[in-house]
């Protein structure tokens, strides 16, 4: 499959690992119409999903390693094909997607399970988030000698961290 579509990637548009998002959507968009959906794992910061203006700069840890989107694409490309002239890639740039790689036949309503399932894995990756920060301040406060006495002061001082990184990758 993955030979599939670097043939036509290659085929239709030679030079789209060099494109930036907003242009190779035009082509893309030039090229007819988007046939299938592919969901990715957002680019997040702290289970927070972080918005680009230019998706193909997003990165994302994925067991271990940092990918970006046409990593992703090239790496995990794997949908259902439906139309014999093959997928179509679509970058999005939408300031507010949280998918920033679609291949759309429609672009639907997302379901309740898919919504749940959202909802969920960001939840586990804000928790995940709180807990290796605060694992953080605590090893470093006892580098310095210090003994934090309340649970509850780490906490918040691991949420304000975890707000101001936000702040500062914007």
């Amino acid at each position: 499959m993955l030979s599939s579509f670097d043939f036509f990637l290659n085929v239709a548009i030679p030079n789209w690992r060099q494109l930036t998002a907003r242009k190779l959507n035009k082509k893309l968009d030039d090229i007819g119409p988007i046939h299938l959906r592919l969901r990715h794992r957002r680019c997040t910061v702290f289970g927070v999903p972080q918005i680009v203006l230019e998706p193909k700069e997003e990165y994302w840890l994925a067991d271990g390693v940092w990918q970006n989107i046409p990593q992703y694409i090239f790496r995990e490309w794997a949908v259902h094909v439906k139309n014999p002239l093959g997928p179509y890639v679509y970058i999005k740039n939408e300031p507010g997607s949280l998918y920033p790689i679609d291949l759309v036949h429609n672009l639907e309503e997302e379901t309740e399970e898919e919504t749940r399932e959202r909802l969920k894995v960001e939840k586990q990756e804000r928790w995940h988030a709180l807990l290796s920060t605060a694992n953080r301040i605590t090893h470093t406060a006892r580098s310095a000698k210090y003994k934090p006495v309340d649970d509850k002061k780490i906490e918040k001082l691991a949420r304000r961290f975890i707000q101001i990184i936000l702040i500062i990758n914007k």
